[in-house]
């Protein structure tokens, strides 16, 4: 198992409706039951209101484990001054490169990151 995303088929739940999109950390199935005693033991979030059909890959991307891993570690944690240096390491791996777009877009710090090979490299300059 591990973080999936996806929407929601039928519903005998208030919280879910059908169309909702979601994301878990449940099993990888196509289709699953998620009964309320399966919710009590995942985590379980709402993305409706926030991406569409054709991204909802970003439920297990920016909006999900990587981006809330970045978001927290740098701005709860690390705590960036505008304007500072900032090293990364994995600057080309989903926590690192959100990491390193976060504190260069929103805290205009100079971004210097670490990552395995020229075609990483490449990756992470473009």
């Amino acid at each position: 198992n591990g973080f999936v995303s996806g929407f929601v088929l039928a519903s005998n739940s208030a919280k879910w409706v059908p169309g909702d999109f979601i994301g878990a950390a449940t099993d990888f199935t196509n289709i699953q039951v998620l009964t309320k005693a399966a919710q009590a033991k995942t985590i379980i979030w709402k993305l409706t209101g926030f991406l569409d059909a054709d991204h909802l890959s970003y439920g297990i991307g920016i909006l999900g484990m990587p981006g809330s891993t970045a978001y927290g570690g740098l701005i709860d944690v690390l705590r960036p001054n505008e304007g500072e240096t900032l090293f990364v390491s994995a600057a080309c791996g989903a926590v690192g490169g959100l990491v390193g777009q976060i504190a260069k877009t929103q805290y205009n710090c100079k971004v210097v990151g670490s990552c395995g090979g020229d075609e990483k490299g490449a990756i992470i300059l473009n």
